[in-house]
């Protein structure tokens, strides 16, 4: 991965990572031993940590540094966006009803908290989508 993507995905990380364990930059600063204008650096993109420093503030923020970096094969919603925009036309119909069924699947196991499986086929939804649970 080029050196400018992942200062982008590290700072867009480290961000959503603060908000999610609900801890301020000045927070994570004391708890990783690290002054608030390294910090600062980190969270512009314009520097990236040592590995000993990525590992610190990793952990402080619950997390791996491979997922900081982007190296986890994990995807942000703009990183898939884009991803499918590009490469849309490729697709066959059936690998997008594929894709579309692993996202309706996402979207119900967050909203019932796991559960059951959805796939493309029998039942017609208001959208035009034919969905049924798998069995």
């Amino acid at each position: 991965m080029a050196e400018t993507k992942k200062k982008s995905l590290l700072q867009r990380r480290l961000g959503e990572k603060l908000q999610a364990v609900n801890i301020t930059q000045k927070e994570l600063c004391g708890k990783c031993s690290i002054s608030e204008n390294s910090l600062s650096r980190y969270m512009t993109g314009e520097r990236i940590p040592n590995s000993k420093t990525l590992a610190t503030i990793a952990n402080a923020l619950h997390t791996t540094t491979s997922y900081l970096l982007g190296e986890d094969g994990c995807y942000g919603y703009d990183e898939v966006k884009s991803i499918v925009t590009n490469s849309r036309e490729h697709f066959s119909a059936d690998e997008l009803h594929e894709l579309l069924g692993i996202l309706l699947e996402a979207e119900y196991k967050q909203q019932q908290g796991g559960g059951t499986s959805w796939k493309t086929s029998q039942t017609t939804r208001k959208d035009g989508l034919q969905m049924t649970p798998a069995r």
